[in-house]
């Protein structure tokens, strides 16, 4: 579920390195905010922090940090 939720928000932004810097794959601040508001969506709502992608800047760290708030889910 995480996965497919990341892949479907990012679209081919984690297909070439899960470890990867999604900053430096190209989102910005400003598509940093809309990536996380969808991410939240597609996750059914969760409560997703402001500064998600400085915190969590790679595919991989950002999906092991879904995974642990969401309870494991994939």
């Amino acid at each position: 579920m995480i996965w497919a939720a990341l892949r479907e928000v990012t679209g081919v932004v984690l297909t070439p390195d899960p470890g990867a810097s999604l900053m430096d794959l190209g989102l910005d601040s400003l598509s940093a905010v809309e990536f996380r508001n969808q991410l939240s969506l597609r996750l059914g709502g969760a409560s997703l922090p402001g500064t998600l992608i400085l915190d969590y800047p790679t595919g991989a760290a950002l999906a092991s940090y879904l995974a642990h708030q969401l309870g494991g889910g994939r």
